[in-house]
């Protein structure tokens, strides 16, 4: 999680590339907030999930989207690794960084298949993650009584 925040946290919207180890699925998540490792819940109705089940990225992906509002779209808290929805893509826990958890259908649409996993299973072992981020580089927050705030725009 340590080496996640170096290079994700602060710069904003970010999308998530993931594969796994024995899958040939990919599959990731689209953060219109990105994470600064404040420890908080970041709503947005823009937060998506994805996937190509089979692999094959010259097909369009399978998208899923925010359900039930903007709430608990990305949640934000070092200690309990990344997660989208309470359950609906976690990883990176501390002690199971290698561990990707999938339940779809409380905070994210189910697949359209109505599969409730981007890959397939609810656990599977991570290879990779790449992660693209804003190229206007790292915001500054400052805290404004109890709420975090920052200058940037959007």
């Amino acid at each position: 999680m340590d080496s996640f925040g170096s290079c994700m946290y602060t710069l904003g919207a970010a999308i998530m590339l993931i594969r796994l180890k024995d899958s040939p699925a990919v599959f990731g998540g689209y953060n219109p907030r990105g994470w600064i490792g404040l420890g908080e819940e970041r709503d947005s109705i823009a937060a998506f999930l994805f996937s190509w089940p089979d692999g094959d990225m010259s097909k369009r992906p399978l998208k899923v989207r925010k359900a039930g509002g903007p709430s608990l779209s990305v949640i934000d808290q070092p200690r309990d690794g990344i997660r989208f929805g309470s359950d609906s893509l976690k990883l990176l826990a501390p002690g199971k960084e290698l561990v990707v958890y999938c339940r779809l259908g409380s905070h994210y649409e189910k697949m359209p298949s109505g599969d409730r996993s981007l890959f397939g299973e609810k656990l599977a072992e991570l290879s990779s993650i790449r992660c693209f981020v804003s190229a206007e580089g790292p915001e500054e927050w400052n805290l404004d009584g109890i709420v975090w705030n920052t200058d940037r725009k959007g």
